[in-house]
């Protein structure tokens, strides 16, 4: 991925030139790549990776506020550069992987 300055000769850009490129911002920062098609390979571990993640989201959002607001205090207090979500979905994941039951709070 490629940042650039002025893309486009513009102040900003965003979105795609036919099926060549493709422009953006990720947290300020222009950049632009070429477009591409993902594959979807449907194999069983990424089937199952893929319910792993399902579940992961999902059980974000039966969390209640103060064990969201928990997640995200902890991760900005060890000084993290990611949401307190990305940090759920890690462990989450982590966890599951481990054999282990996910933490319904962070153990930041």
């Amino acid at each position: 991925m490629a940042k650039v300055k002025g893309p486009l000769y513009s102040i900003a850009a965003s979105g795609q030139i036919a099926d060549a490129m493709v422009f953006a911002n990720w947290k300020g920062i222009p950049w632009v790549r070429e477009q591409f098609t993902p594959q979807n390979p449907k194999t069983a571990e990424q089937v199952s990776q893929r319910l792993i993640f399902t579940q992961a989201i999902n059980g974000w959002h039966d969390r209640t506020t103060e064990q969201k607001t928990g997640w995200q205090t902890g991760i900005e207090r060890k000084g993290y550069t990611m949401s307190g979500f990305n940090y759920y979905v890690s462990e989450y994941i982590k966890s599951i992987r481990a054999g282990e039951t996910p933490a319904e709070t962070s153990p930041l």
